[in-house]
């Protein structure tokens, strides 16, 4: 996992790769979210690109992020999210609260 910086300055990307559900990945997706979020850009962006099943950690995280973004005045956004997993969150309502990217380019941090 690892987060990078927009060539504008205006999002961040984090990166999720491997298991949530095991070891210390939760402790070092949080580490990285919380250091993204030092980057002060207006928009943080999870890509889920690598990830094949939401279970209840992954889920717990995003919504966590998601409301650490809201009290620091950014907004957030999924990119790379597979059709299964977009189905799942769909009837989670997620889609209701956050935007759904399927490349980089299409990232647009003034619509959410």
């Amino acid at each position: 996992m690892y987060s990078k910086l927009s060539p504008d300055n205006k999002y961040t990307i984090v990166k999720i790769q491997g298991d949530i559900e095991e070891g210390n990945n939760r402790e070092i997706l949080e580490n990285v979210f919380l250091e993204a979020l030092k980057n002060r850009t207006p928009f943080l962006v999870l890509d889920l690109e690598n990830v094949t099943e939401v279970r209840s950690a992954l889920l717990a995280k995003i919504l966590n992020f998601y409301r650490e973004t809201r009290l620091s005045n950014s907004k957030m956004g999924l990119l790379g999210v597979s059709a299964p997993i977009k189905e799942k969150l769909n009837k989670l309502f997620i889609n209701k609260i956050l935007a759904y990217y399927d490349n980089e380019s299409d990232i647009d941090y003034k619509e959410v």
